[in-house]
């Protein structure tokens, strides 16, 4: 079943949008979403149990691999979107972004162990992000897919 979770807009797209606005490509053409990639960073523990920190737009990248999420918390999985499946616009102004990972891909974190994702990053075809999520433990297993349905409304 796919999760609607939430996510923020970053900075630095709403950057690249005021920039090609006032014709300036310092970051890049426009381009539709072209990746995106789940990580397991974006959590922490305050005792109880590793939980979801708020998303937050000033973000480059998914913070898995970076301190503190490091060894085992480093995994990423990137994907390319397929766009006529996995973005759609469902509103003159909201776009619906799919982020499908299905049952035979990202299931070893590297460290022999299946995943466990807290975030979400999608990005555009020069590789900034445009927009960014985190969410409730969701571990990767051969025997599930995951489908997480983003929402950006303009």
């Amino acid at each position: 079943m796919a999760q609607s979770v939430e996510a923020v807009v970053s900075d630095i797209f709403r950057e690249k949008l005021a920039r090609i606005y006032s014709d300036d490509a310092g970051l890049g053409a426009f381009s539709l979403p072209t990746t995106f990639k789940f990580g397991e960073g974006g959590w922490t523990d305050p005792g109880s149990g590793k939980e979801p920190l708020p998303p937050d737009p000033t973000l480059l990248d998914v913070t898995a691999g970076v301190v503190p999420f490091l060894d085992p918390d480093d995994f990423i999985f990137q994907k390319a979107f397929v766009p006529a499946a996995d973005f759609t616009f469902v509103a003159s102004t909201r776009a619906q972004l799919r982020c499908f990972v299905d049952t035979g891909e990202a299931n070893d974190d590297g460290h022999g162990n299946p995943p466990e994702f807290f975030e979400l990053g999608i990005f555009d075809a020069a590789g900034n992000m445009l927009v960014y999520s985190t969410y409730p433990l969701e571990v990767k297993t051969p025997s599930k897919a995951l489908e997480h349905i983003i929402f950006i409304d303009f």
